[in-house]
């Protein structure tokens, strides 16, 4: 393999990957977090990956270093136990969008305010609960910003 190019050893190398060596041996520092990564039989893997230049004794550079992990499994796990813990909290837990509107909501939180799960995603938070003033709304647009990193409040 010494003496040999990259492409010489790998021909199929993807243009894209080209194009990503090429930017990091010209000194450029690159990575993803969540990378499709097709296989032969169809399958799309998720990779993590980051690519650095390698420099010689004096300073010029002398090739590519890269590492890559496969993070589907990783993935799938983090999902299964955030699912979990999610659906058998105790207490009730939702995910609400920006205007108000529940995009999801467990068990707990469904038998707290008496809707089924299939109705209370029909309304928005505002629609069953009492009027309130702008300040949560103030604070939810202040996590949006990236001003707070969160709030919390008790409703009626």
């Amino acid at each position: 393999m010494i003496g040999r190019s990259h492409y010489e050893i790998f021909p199929d190398t993807p243009r894209r990957w080209r194009e990503l060596h090429a930017r990091v041996l010209a000194g450029e520092e690159l990575g993803h977090e969540e990378d499709p990564f097709p296989r032969e039989d169809g399958r799309v893997e998720r990779v993590q990956w980051s690519m650095n230049p390698w420099r010689t004794a004096d300073g010029r550079i002398g090739g590519a270093l890269l590492f890559s992990q496969f993070v589907t499994g990783i993935l799938a796990d983090s999902e299964a136990r955030f699912r979990a813990t999610f659906e058998n909290a105790a207490v009730g837990i939702a995910h609400v969008a920006p205007d108000g509107r529940w995009l999801r909501v467990n068990e707990a939180l469904c038998r707290i305010l008496g809707y089924l799960a299939d109705e209370l995603i029909t309304r928005s938070f505002q629609d069953i609960t009492t009027p309130t003033i702008s300040r949560p709304i103030l604070l939810s647009q202040g996590i949006l910003d990236g001003k707070i990193d969160s709030y919390g409040m008790d409703k009626r």
